[in-house]
């Protein structure tokens, strides 16, 4: 069992972090909307969720055609949401799979462009992506596919020690290690979240980020 999706809390954070993104805003605007009449009226909810996850999937296909993929993990980022809020846990998690396919494409993209500290956070997130969903031995060993692209570079070694983070974050799950668990922590504060921010994925990268340690202390 992966980790617990986001509350309206989380949520409101997450409308908070994300600011005008272009022709991705309207479909926005429309699933905020639907997450705030939730309560009040669910089939109005249901309507608004239909509509913004249709626009989601048309910019998603867009922007992968352009090779625009961190947009296009964005907009797929939210679709799976609007999955999960119907109860569709196969369908959601099929979407965050997708949303860490993209994040590597994102990754190797910036890599090939001579961009290695600005490709650390998509491929931090889709290993991330990995263990919200559960699947650890996925996050293995991807943590071990894109670690040696940073080690033994000093001029990549903020890169390095946000890495190092992930991999403390798997060790503690598996091994039940607080320790290691306040290592990763400590590592995503001081070397994460200014590389989240250089890539422009310090929106939904930071609820990732949120639901991943909230996984890690509830399996601690």
């Amino acid at each position: 069992m992966g980790a617990e999706f986001p509350n309206k809390d989380l949520m409101n954070d997450l409308a908070s972090r994300l600011g005008v993104g272009g022709s991705i805003e309207d479909a926005k605007a429309l699933f905020f909307e639907a997450v705030e009449k939730l309560s009040t009226d669910p089939r109005r909810a249901q309507e608004l969720f239909e509509e913004s996850r249709e626009r989601f999937k048309q910019l998603s296909q867009k922007y992968e055609e352009q090779k625009q993929f961190r947009t296009a993990s964005e907009a797929n980022f939210f679709i799976a949401l609007t999955y999960h809020y119907e109860n569709n846990v196969d369908l959601r998690n099929q979407v965050f799979e997708e949303v860490s396919e993209q994040l590597l494409k994102t990754g190797d993209y910036y890599y090939s462009q001579g961009e290695a500290l600005k490709a650390v956070a998509p491929y931090f997130l889709s290993i991330l992506l990995k263990v919200i969903l559960g699947k650890i031995e996925d996050a293995t060993q991807l943590y071990h596919t894109y670690l040696p692209k940073y080690e033994g570079d000093p001029s990549l070694h903020q890169g390095t020690e946000a890495l190092y983070g992930v991999g403390h974050l798997i060790q503690a799950i598996n091994e039940i290690r607080q320790e290691n668990f306040l290592q990763a922590q400590d590592l995503f504060g001081s070397h994460l979240k200014p590389l989240l921010k250089n890539a422009r994925l310090d929106g939904f990268g930071g609820i990732l980020l949120d639901m991943a340690l909230q996984y890690g202390q509830e399996k601690i």
